[in-house]
């Protein structure tokens, strides 16, 4: 068995400084570029998971705004709201129903219901909700523009109570995952 020894004459079997600087500045240069490739993608990962994160309470928001859109001025059911709810009657899908938005504060949670009209409209229906979705959020607010006769202007109210008349805006306001989301919906009313 050989043993490598270092004898002042016999320098094959080490690395000179020269060497051992120019490997050190290639792993150096290695190490930065993967680091920075890390970081990089780090990023970008957040940046993914955030956008899909706030996708939620978007597309939230753009439901919102097509059931908005689709209400209808029908005298049985009518329009009500207050901070936190907001109920009318609506064509989704070709059948009346009406739609219901809710914020529950004890669960945090902002929902949206859909009933049929019909069983709506009857007391002894068990059952009422066809179909309710909702969103984890920390709270919720509505408002909603009206126009006050006697003064001649317009202002938004915290309340709508005037069943046989629609809203001519609603605004929504809440927080999800830490961000504040708003949407303001103007009714073209005559």
């Amino acid at each position: 068995m050989r043993y490598l020894t270092l004898k002042p004459g016999n320098n094959r079997f080490a690395f000179t400084l020269v060497e051992l600087i120019v490997a050190m500045t290639i792993f150096s240069v290695v190490a930065l570029g993967l680091g920075a490739s890390f970081l990089s993608g780090m990023k970008l990962w957040s940046k993914a998971n955030q956008s899909f994160s706030s996708g939620k309470a978007e597309f939230f928001l753009e439901v919102f705004a097509r059931d908005i859109y689709q209400c209808l001025n029908l005298e049985q059911v009518g329009f009500s709201g207050t901070k936190e709810e907001v109920s009318f009657p609506a064509l989704l899908y070709g059948r009346v129903v009406k739609v219901t938005y809710s914020f529950d504060k004890e669960g945090k949670k902002l929902k949206r219901s859909t009933v049929n009209l019909k069983d709506a409209l009857s007391k002894d229906s068990g059952s009422l909700f066809d179909k309710e979705e909702s969103l984890q959020a920390a709270n919720c607010e509505l408002s909603y523009f009206s126009f006050d006769a006697k003064k001649e202007k317009y202002f938004w109210a915290e309340s709508w109570d005037k069943k046989n008349s629609i809203f001519s805006g609603v605004r929504i306001k809440f927080s999800y995952e830490g961000n504040e989301f708003s949407k303001t919906l103007f009714l073209p009313v005559s």
